[in-house]
C-alpha cells in the first residue's frame, strides 16, 4: 500500500516549507552572530503592559474584522492575516500561550513567503508561454 502523504504534491509542499525554514534558520544565526542571543521582555518592563496589551487587543480585534471583510469580498491579503496574528500574540498576557501565537506568526510568514514564491513562478511561467 502507497502511503498517501507521500504523493508528489505533498513531497514538493514539505521540500517548499524545508527551503523557506532552511532561510528562516539562517537568518536567525545571522541575527545572534550579529547581536549576541537577546534576552528581552515581551513588553516594555515599566507596569504599562496593561495599555500595550488592551491597544494590541484592539489591533487584532480590528485586523480580525478587516479580515473578515476581505474574505467576505474575495480580497483577503497577507498583511492583514499577518498583522491579526502578530498582534494577537502581543495581546497575549500567559508567556505559554504568546509563544504559541508567536508560532502561529512565524507559520503565517512561512506561508506568506511560499506564495509570493508561487505567485512568481507563476508569473513566470505566463511570461514564457507568451
Amino acid at each position: 500500500m502507497t502511503n498517501p502523504l507521500a504523493t508528489e504534491a505533498a513531497i514538493k509542499r514539505f521540500n517548499d516549507i524545508n527551503d523557506v525554514l532552511r532561510e528562516v534558520r539562517t537568518e536567525r544565526y545571522q541575527q545572534i552572530d550579529l547581536w549576541g542571543e537577546q534576552t528581552l521582555p515581551a513588553l516594555p518592563d515599566n507596569g504599562m503592559d496593561w495599555i500595550y496589551q488592551g491597544n494590541y487587543l484592539h489591533d487584532a480585534n480590528q485586523w480580525k474584522t478587516t479580515n473578515a471583510y476581505r474574505q467576505d469580498n474575495n480580497q483577503l491579503a497577507w498583511d492583514g492575516v499577518l498583522l491579526e496574528e502578530v498582534f494577537e500574540a502581543l495581546a497575549e498576557e500567559d508567556p505559554v500561550k504568546r509563544e504559541a501565537e508567536l508560532v502561529q506568526v512565524a507559520a503565517v510568514a512561512v506561508a506568506a513567503v511560499q506564495d509570493s514564491r508561487r505567485r512568481r513562478a507563476a508569473k513566470k511561467a505566463r511570461e514564457v508561454g507568451q
